[in-house]
Parts: C-alpha cells; structure tokens; sequence
C-alpha cells in the first residue's frame, strides 16, 4: 500500500513539474517572439527616420543653392540638423545591429561639407551606400523601409525640385517641411515608446527639438 502511494506521488510530482516545464518554455517561446517583433519595429523605424533624414538632407541642400532668403535660410540651418541626426541614427544602428536600406550617395558630398542635391551618380541607384562602411553589418537581416520613403522617391522628388524656379521653389520647398515634419513626428512620437532604453532617448530628444523648432 505504502509503494503504490509513493508512486502516486511521484507520478503527480513529475506531472506537475512536467507542466510547469511546458508553461515556462512556452512562456519563454512568446517573449522571445515579442522581442523579435519590437527589433523588427525598431528597425523600421530606424530606417524610416533614416531615409527621411536623407530626402530632407538633399532636398536643404537644394534649397540652399536655388532657394530664395527664406528658404535658403531653412535649407542651411537643417542641414546642419540633419547632418548631426544622420551621424547618430547611423551610430544608433550599428549598435543594434539593424542594416539601413538608404544612405548618402557615393559622392554627395561637397567641398563645403553640404550634402550635394544632385551627384550624378544618383541616377544609378546600384551605387546607393546600403550595404558598406559604417551602415553595413555582416550577418544582419536587413529591414526594409516600409514607410514609402526610399531612394527612389527621394531622386523622384530632387529631380522634380531641381526644375522649379524662385517662388515656385520656395513653396514646394516649403509644403515638402510642412509635409516631411508631420511624418518625422509620427515616427519619432512611435521610436520613442519603443522598450529599447537608447533608441527611446534618442527619439525623445530628437521628437523635443522638432516640437520646439518653427518654420
């Protein structure tokens, strides 16, 4: 009598201890599957602030060289801007090992340090810096942008620019702000509820400097 309880009991024991194995790798299996899933949110948004700091970048260039007072004004203080958030959010990606699918064209680059709005390489979109240097990470799935904004957009609208003339210039240039400052505070509002600690400080201090900035 005295074995078959013993049994008993360690039948029920090890059934227990089976079930609370399964409840903690399942519950293991549905943290892991959420972690992916915020690395795969912070990616995107990585690379849509990314390629929207690259458009902005291309487009104040431009607006530096053939804009009016006003918009000559706005193209050289962002580039500034932009050029410093370029550098971070390329930082910021290494060190999350997320690839960004959009970078500066191979030389855009001016003796001046602005960013050229029309390398003439940008017509060929295979030498496009996305795989290289610094924003290149071997091993790293690379997350696309899925926000709509990418190189080719980007050469789309320079192009479209480079053709406009005095106030036709300044107006596009200026609804291209208003327009291009509601999508970065979208993205930037969403980066910064993100549960990683340093892509969360970076698109706080950044969503702060874009509230208080005015056109």
């Amino acid at each position: 009598m005295m074995n078959l309880l013993k049994i008993s009991l360690i039948a029920i024991t090890a059934s227990a201890l089976s079930s609370s194995a399964e409840v903690n790798i399942k519950t293991g299996d549905i943290a892991l599957v959420q972690r992916g899933s915020q690395q795969n949110s912070d990616a995107a948004l990585l690379n849509d602030l990314n390629a929207l700091c690259i458009k902005q970048l291309r487009a104040s260039a431009l607006a530096s060289q053939q804009g009016g007072t006003k918009a000559g004004d706005w193209g050289s203080r962002l580039s500034v801007t932009l050029s410093k958030f370029n550098d971070e959010i390329r930082i910021l990606a290494k060190n999350k090992k997320i690839v960004l699918s959009s970078a500066l064209p191979e030389g855009g680059q001016r003796p001046d340090g602005r960013v050229d709005s029309s390398p003439e390489n940008l017509r060929d979109t295979s030498r496009i810096k996305n795989g290289g240097g610094e924003a290149g990470y071997e091993g790293t799935k690379k997350v696309e942008s899925v926000g709509g904004i990418n190189d080719a957009a980007s050469n789309a609208l320079i192009e479209s620019l480079k053709k406009l003339k005095g106030g036709a210039f300044d107006k596009a240039y200026q609804n291209l702000l208003i327009s291009d400052r509601e999508t970065a505070q979208t993205l930037l509002t969403k980066a910064a509820q993100s549960s990683d600690r340093d892509i969360k400080t970076f698109a706080g201090r950044y969503l702060q400097k874009l509230n208080s900035a005015k056109l």
